[in-house]
């Protein structure tokens, strides 16, 4: 970006050079206007880099947000399990508790 806006600040400042009033030179307005043409095109091509970079990291974000849901999902998941063979071991200790004190009697 800093790159892109350094450009622009460039042509910027020789296109208002240019197009001054003392500058009545044509060959001298044409030669900055090629090289304007040609930074534009490296504008174009530094814009162009950009919007793939944004696009690349949009990519990744949206798949490592994808990847945390399926995790939380998970979780989610394991935790209920765990609480099920919790539950369930806690009832069996109950039931041998019982039968202990009934083998007892």
């Amino acid at each position: 970006m800093k790159k892109l806006e350094k450009i622009v600040k460039k042509e910027q400042n020789d296109f208002d050079d240019a197009s001054g009033v003392g500058s009545t030179n044509v060959k001298v307005v044409y030669d900055k206007l090629m090289r304007t043409l040609g930074n534009m095109k490296k504008v174009t091509k530094e814009h162009q880099k950009v919007m793939i970079d944004s696009s690349n990291y949009k990519s990744a974000s949206d798949e490592s947000e994808r990847a945390i849901k399926t995790n939380m999902m998970k979780k989610d998941m394991l935790s209920k399990i765990c609480d099920t063979f919790l539950n369930n071991n806690f009832e069996l200790y109950h039931k041998h508790e019982t039968m202990l004190d009934d083998e007892k009697k």
